[in-house]
């Protein structure tokens, strides 16, 4: 999944400098359409039973779940605002260098990007130490770590090169925070682990969405500063939310 991120943002980047950005769209709906024709034919039911309880009740039973599970909805909104700051930090970078004021180009924004893949290369490892520490504790110090990140992100206004280490500690943190949140729901009963993640993913997407919004707010009201002001508050939250998690989990 991260590897697709990865990938998508970098070749986003080159389509958009070098050719019309409605190409990146393009060429999203033709990605679209050949999973719709691959899923199905990759999809088995083969040990599995037939579920007794239509779609629609599916659906509402998720609300149940919701309530039944607090401590996976405080995961999941965790990182509702944990991909928040990863949107907007991504559309204020591509904002800010593309500006008349320091002039770099799309494919720039493209190049970064995939150094950021620097996080693939640590994601397994660190999963394992949270394994090993625990998902809620091992969420805690990630959280921690990851203002360290934002404050570097102050000397990176003027030159692309000042962006690499910030760009590097929070890939590297941002991932695990998800992993970490994951492993909340992974941990429950078999028969609502999907139901779980389902939740989990939409409240991810749901923060995203809202990153968009807030990040292209600050940027506008704010400029560089702004955005960065923006996920400090974000990041304040979270670490709240990790700490009260993990001093929860050791009773």
């Amino acid at each position: 999944m991260i590897a697709g991120v990865q990938l998508s943002r970098l070749l986003s980047g080159v389509i958009g400098e070098f050719t019309d950005w409605r190409w990146v769209y393009a060429m999203a709906a033709m990605l679209m359409a050949a999973a719709s024709v691959v899923l199905p034919k990759i999809m088995s039911d083969e040990n599995t039973s037939k579920a007794d309880i239509n779609y629609p009740a599916l659906l509402r039973s998720l609300l149940h779940l919701v309530a039944q599970h607090p401590r996976v909805m405080i995961s999941a909104t965790i990182q509702g605002l944990n991909f928040a700051m990863f949107i907007a930090l991504w559309l204020a970078i591509s904002l800010h260098l593309t500006s008349d004021a320091i002039g770099y180009g799309y494919d720039l924004v493209g190049y970064l990007t995939a150094f950021s893949a620097i996080g693939l290369t640590t994601a397994s490892s660190l999963g394992r130490w949270a394994d090993r520490r625990g998902p809620e504790h091992a969420r805690l110090v990630l959280a921690l770590i990851q203002p360290v990140g934002l404050v570097l992100l102050f000397f990176g206004g003027e030159h692309w090169l000042w962006l690499l280490p910030p760009i590097a500690l929070l890939s590297i943190v941002g991932p695990v925070i998800d992993i970490t949140g994951r492993m909340t729901g992974l941990r429950e009963d078999p028969a609502v682990r999907t139901r779980l993640m389902a939740l989990y993913v939409g409240l991810m997407f749901l923060g995203g969405g809202l990153g968009s919004l807030a990040g292209t707010w600050a940027y506008d009201h704010g400029s560089w500063p702004g955005v960065i002001a923006l996920l400090m508050v974000l990041s304040a939250i979270i670490c709240v939310l990790a700490f009260r998690e993990a001093k929860g989990a050791r009773h």
